[in-house]
């Protein structure tokens, strides 16, 4: 943030890990509690962290304070109901006192605020689909997600190769993987297009070796689009690979948006993933009399 108060960069030059832990060190130190609610402060990967605000009537059903555009400031913690009001204040009282211990950093001088939410209950994909899920991913976000739904983390390196050996140890212990690779991602944010391709072709070089260890079922998507072009996320249809013995086949040569448009699944939601993947593996009841 410039002396104006405006956003110059809102990743912070992607501080490496190291740098947000001492400064999640910093915040922890100086700030305990807002009114009478503890703050917990938690670094994650390079510039994000995750904080905990733990007391009576708080409610999560706030804005952003990220206004996904550099040259702007910062915004309010914006209730959107009035139970909610409360934590928008705490929110916003936190934020001000963290701007004060974090003014002189020569990068992460402020810190935005995303996805205000208490502990989502969902059933977990055991319950949900009769599986033994487990999650292979680098990224804390990404175990993170996965542990609300019930799949076992498993401990991993940061590279890919570290993710496929983590597979490759763990695969008879789980009949559900969830492997993540990050880096599409962040290549994608920062219009790097050749380092995106690189790191899809190196995933690519560890699929004979997926192959070699007999899935029923293997799976290849993303959560959403990254265009370098736009160095954001975006609106696009992501493609989907769904790859059995028993599937069909269909026009499409190759997994790219174009080609993946050819094909016979078409568009449809997310939603649908599971029952496709369920019903490849032979794990639905019989279909008819």
């Amino acid at each position: 943030m410039d002396a104006k108060g405006l956003l110059t960069d809102r990743r912070a030059g992607r501080i490496p890990s190291e740098e947000c832990e001492r400064l999640c060190a910093m915040l922890s130190a100086k700030i305990k509690k807002i009114d009478d609610v503890k703050v917990i402060i938690k670094p994650g990967e390079q510039y994000r962290f995750v904080v905990v605000f733990r007391g009576k009537r708080l409610h999560g059903n706030i804005l952003d304070t990220d206004p996904q555009v550099t040259g702007a400031k910062p915004l309010k913690a914006v209730p959107q109901d009035k139970a909610s009001a409360r934590m928008s204040k705490i929110a916003d009282k936190f934020i001000a006192a963290a701007n004060k211990i974090l003014k002189d950093e020569a990068k992460a001088n402020t810190l935005l605020m995303r996805g205000f939410s208490g502990m989502p209950h969902v059933p977990s994909m055991s319950e949900r689909f009769g599986l033994s899920p487990a999650c292979i991913a680098s990224f804390p976000l990404y175990r993170g997600v996965a542990s609300v739904v019930g799949m076992e983390i498993l401990p991993t390196g940061m590279d890919i190769a570290d993710e496929f050996q983590t597979l490759k140890e763990n695969w008879d212990k789980h009949d559900f993987f969830f492997i993540h690779i990050k880096k599409t991602d962040s290549y994608g944010e920062d219009g790097n297009s050749e380092g995106k391709m690189h790191i899809m072709e190196e995933v690519d070089k560890h699929i004979p070796m997926l192959r070699e260890l007999g899935p029923a079922v293997i799976m290849v998507t993303g959560d959403h689009s990254t265009p370098p072009p736009m160095k954001s996320h975006s609106w696009h249809p992501v493609p989907f690979l769904l790859h059995s013995d028993v599937c069909s086949f269909d026009d499409a040569n190759a997994f790219t948006e174009t080609e993946c448009s050819k094909g016979q699944l078409g568009n449809f939601p997310s939603y649908y993933i599971m029952e496709l993947a369920l019903a490849n593996a032979g794990k639905l009841k019989k279909f008819g009399a």
